[in-house]
């Protein structure tokens, strides 16, 4: 057996919680660049005079990583089959710590872009090797529940950021500190590693690794890796927690530091949500429960469709009573307004129609706003338009729900399983190639999800969102066989047998 199925429950423990400290570094620098970004802005770090290349950097700046990370799940998940996974989790630890102290000494734009790359690198090869390392060590029985670890660090990770970010946001030019705070993790997981035994591993070649994906049995697993990896990133994940932020300024809340703190509650609810799934896995089953997930997360994102779409009937007027409008295109409600580029202003707290004002470079939108109103409790909205607290609620509340269905199941399982099917001397390899897609995915969804709100709504881009998840069930009831409790080499026997 390639499972160490003597391993004693509480070594195997301390292996996975080492190995999990890099789903850690995953979630905490993907998460915290969220808070980062306003303070970078504040920094001087981009043009003042080009508000187009200035939109550009920032999202490079965020886009680096996962380019870097797509890089990296193919390159290193190679080079784990070739080297050993223990090696190369050793050396992404490096890569992290490089990548951070770039970060947080960039003097340029360059600088901190090429730093995000570096850490994309090793967030794709730590997001290949740490499911792997950990399934190689457990015993079938309970592989689910400790790598599920990972993903519980994931979150842990993407909560760590959150905190960090509210306590940075009150301490002026720290987004270095937040950026360079993965160099310490990556440290302690390094030292871990030094006591961990590796376990026993077949090596391959990268030409032997590129002739045995296209060779069936392991071209059908492939298949169902992508597929998995896929259908995480198209279930809209990034999207709702990308579309938060709109739905707190939608609300009134455009404060940095209180929608900072709001969106630590969808971050709880992820965390405690693949808590569930590591209970649930082993017990219930990978295909249970990940049925049930999709079910879930369909449900959610119906709902988040139709309060969308009674929202944007409520949608305010551009009232000249209730100042100039000075946008060139003289648009006459809250959603032209916007799409036109300028700010929509508004006292939210009587929840009247507002006016409709010209950006200005030289000052920001909330200043605009005060002065052409003329009122203490005016609001700037720059991205979406003011909703009723009831619509606005619902769909915060919605979101919560999302995260509750789609991490005991969606979030860990796709990893879980591609953990497992893949044949031992190219499981790295493969898995890269599963996780490659996964990026790529996340990547495609955001550069098309802002403009198909723009384009559908956001009622008809969740409601398409629905529709592939319910097409993503589908696909999972036929193609996805069932690996609870069972070893590698039957799970092998799942795609060598002939169908009947």
């Amino acid at each position: 057996m390639s499972s160490s199925l003597n391993a004693p429950k509480a070594s195997l423990f301390v292996c996975s919680t080492v190995a999990s400290l890099g789903g850690f570094l995953f979630g905490f620098d993907t998460g915290v660049i969220a808070g980062a970004l306003p303070y970078i802005r504040q920094d001087d770090m981009f043009p003042d005079d080009d508000p187009v290349y200035s939109s550009w950097i920032q999202g490079t700046i965020v886009s680096s990583t996962l380019i870097g990370g797509a890089l990296g799940s193919v390159v290193f998940g190679m080079a784990a089959d070739m080297y050993g996974r223990h090696r190369i989790l050793v050396l992404t630890d490096g890569i992290f710590v490089l990548g951070g102290i770039l970060m947080c000494f960039a003097g340029s734009c360059l600088e901190l872009i090429l730093g995000r790359f570096i850490v994309g690198l090793a967030i794709g090869a730590s997001a290949v090797i740490v499911p792997v390392f950990i399934s190689e060590h457990a015993p079938a029985h309970v592989r689910g529940e400790f790598v599920t670890m990972n993903t519980v660090y994931v979150t842990v990770g993407q909560l760590a950021a959150y905190i960090v970010n509210v306590v940075c946001s009150y301490v002026k030019g720290t987004w270095r500190v937040m950026l360079g705070l993965s160099i310490i993790p990556a440290c302690i997981q390094a030292v871990g590693l030094v006591y961990i035994k590796p376990a026993h591993e077949k090596t391959s070649t990268a030409k032997r690794a590129w002739k045995s994906v296209l060779e069936r049995p392991v071209w059908d697993q492939v298949k169902v890796g992508v597929g998995l990896q896929m259908l995480q990133q198209l279930a809209g994940i990034n999207t709702v927690m990308y579309f938060l932020p709109l739905i707190l300024e939608s609300a009134g809340i455009v404060s940095i530091q209180t929608s900072l703190k709001l969106s630590m509650i969808p971050a709880g609810c992820n965390f405690l949500g693949t808590l569930v799934g590591k209970r649930t896995i082993d017990h219930h089953g990978r295909r249970r429960v990940l049925l049930t997930s999709l079910f879930g997360v369909a449900v959610t994102l119906l709902g988040m469709s139709v309060a969308f779409t009674l929202s944007s009937r409520t949608s305010p007027l551009v009232d000249p009573a209730q100042g100039a409008s000075t946008c060139p295109s003289s648009p006459t409600t809250c959603s032209a307004c916007i799409s036109s580029g300028c700010v929509f202003c508004m006292d939210v707290s009587s929840y009247t129609d507002g006016t409709c004002i010209r950006k200005d470079e030289m000052f920001n939108a909330t200043a605009l706003c005060a002065s052409s109103l003329d009122k203490d409790r005016v609001t700037a909205f720059e991205h979406t338009c003011p909703t009723p607290f009831v619509y606005s609620a619902s769909i915060f509340l919605l979101t919560c729900a999302y995260l509750l269905a789609f991490s005991p199941g969606l979030g860990p399982i796709p990893w879980i399983i591609c953990s497992e099917i893949f044949r031992q001397d190219v499981r790295g390899f493969c898995m890269g190639i599963a996780s490659f897609f996964n990026w790529m995915t996340n990547f495609i969804v955001c550069q098309v999800f802002l403009t198909s709100v723009v384009v559908f709504g956001a009622n008809g881009t969740f409601f398409a969102i629905f529709l592939i998840t319910c097409g993503g069930m589908w696909w999972v009831f036929s193609n996805v066989p069932e690996t609870k409790g069972k070893d590698f080499e039957e799970i092998q026997a799942l795609f060598t047998q002939d169908p009947e």
